[in-house]
């Protein structure tokens, strides 16, 4: 690079580290690197990035009630972090013009996401929280811990170690609510649960899918859908599906997330349904499926699952069409999302009225399930309360994931021939809920 005072970021900016223009700052960029950087230069127990701390204190931000300003600038406040490294607080105090890079970085940062005139009193809050969390940090992730113990924080925080990308990915979607396109105001994160109608019999069902359409406020409209490639036409920040995503073609005979899922689920585990091989679901018989399976996987096809089987090749086709929704169509099972909801698998099946109450109660904390079930369009032979129930609880595990992180079964998830990751998506119930 021929200016010592440039270096060349994620997305290949060259960047001037003294004189940045404001085009050349990306959230990217911010998310990425933050979500690589360890915080306290290395020296706690186990990683923790620059990133996730920024959302902690983005989250007690939240929890004190303070502006979505505030929230943005707390979220943000480590944002040149990015371009110039993570110093430890007394090396800093000795290298003055390294302070005043930063300082001026920093204003470009939050002239840049529309904060630039933030008050001192906004300053100040930001400050606060910092110093907290810092403490906070060290209570909980270094071996000397911190004199006189952690304070007291209003929000549920998160020091566990987690995938990066997760992190990564999160740090986005709250910037991009926070941000809004140039508006303060916080906008309205949404997500969208699908569940299948009945596969059985599908060519006489007047819809082929029942989907929740979730926002962050609580606001939850039913859709019924004929054709997965209507999503397309609606705008949200992640869709979650009930139907599989990527596939053992050969060797291993089960998908590592559902063994995961159904160890979870615990009495519950008989509907997650063992998964076909990707040429079995282009089979023309069931016969033919059965075979193939069998020969690719070691093992048979049920009924069961080929029942399901038009669904799961909408999706594959949908997927292999229009490879730009694999960012956002991700793969989840309503059993194992309610189990995460109760911290424990449910008691009754989903058919039964008792399993039906205990669904609407988990439901309820974070929407109107009456109001939901009360714009059912579907005649009973397309879906069933079960299903609406089912779709609403990806889009909830959609929401909750948004703001506080997705988690998936297995941690690192092995791909299919089509490049397609084979997991089960969960939210990160350990920060706060809607």
């Amino acid at each position: 690079m021929s200016d010592a005072r440039c270096i060349t970021t994620y997305k290949n900016v060259t960047f001037n580290i003294e004189n940045p223009g404001v085009d050349d700052i990306h959230a990217e960029d911010i998310a990425h690197a933050l979500s690589l950087m360890c915080r306290a230069g290395g020296h706690f127990k186990r990683f923790y990035s620059v990133a996730q701390h920024s959302i902690n204190c983005y989250r007690e931000a939240r929890a004190r009630g303070l502006t979505a300003r505030v929230q943005l600038a707390a979220l943000l406040h480590d944002a040149s972090e990015a371009y110039i490294a993570d110093i430890t607080r007394p090396v800093k105090a000795l290298l003055p013009e390294y302070l005043r890079i930063e300082g001026a970085l920093e204003q470009k940062i939050l002239e840049k996401f529309d904060i630039g005139d933030l008050t001192c009193d906004e300053r100040d809050a930001v400050r606060v929280i910092d110093n907290a969390m810092l403490a906070c940090e060290f209570a909980a992730l270094h071996a000397g811990g911190w004199p006189g113990g952690a304070p007291e924080m209003k929000a549920n925080l998160d020091f566990t170690t987690r995938d990066m990308r997760e992190v990564e990915v999160q740090f986005m979607n709250i910037l991009n609510r926070l941000f809004g396109h140039g508006k303060r105001d916080e906008k309205e994160a949404t997500a969208i649960g699908i569940d299948a109608c009945n596969a059985v019999g599908v060519g006489n069902c007047k819809y082929g899918w029942v989907a929740v359409i979730l926002t962050s406020s609580g606001g939850a409209t039913l859709k019924p859908l004929q054709k997965i490639d209507e999503i397309l036409n609606i705008k949200a920040d992640v869709i979650i599906i009930d139907i599989p995503i990527g596939f053992m073609d050969a060797g291993n005979n089960e998908r590592p997330g559902d063994k995961l899922a159904r160890k979870m689920v615990g009495k519950r585990a008989s509907s997650v349904f063992p998964v076909p091989c990707r040429r079995a679901i282009y089979a023309e018989s069931y016969e033919q499926a059965s075979l193939i399976n069998k020969n690719s996987t070691g093992r048979g096809l049920s009924k069961q699952s080929w029942a399901i089987v038009p669904k799961i090749r909408e999706v594959d086709e949908f997927l292999r069409e229009y490879p730009h929704m694999r960012r956002c169509l991700i793969e989840s099972h309503p059993e194992l999302c309610f189990t995460a909801l109760r911290c424990e698998p449910c008691e009754y099946s989903k058919k039964t009225p008792e399993g039906l109450s205990e669904r609407k109660v988990a439901l309820s904390r974070y929407l109107d399930t009456e109001n939901l079930l009360a714009q059912n369009p579907f005649r009973k032979k397309d879906a069933g309360v079960d299903d609406i129930l089912d779709a609403a609880v990806l889009a909830v595990t959609g929401i909750l994931g948004l703001e506080n992180g997705f988690r998936t079964l297995p941690e690192n998830p092995p791909t299919d021939s089509e490049g397609l990751k084979m997991q089960m998506t969960l939210a990160n119930l350990s920060g706060n809920a809607i």
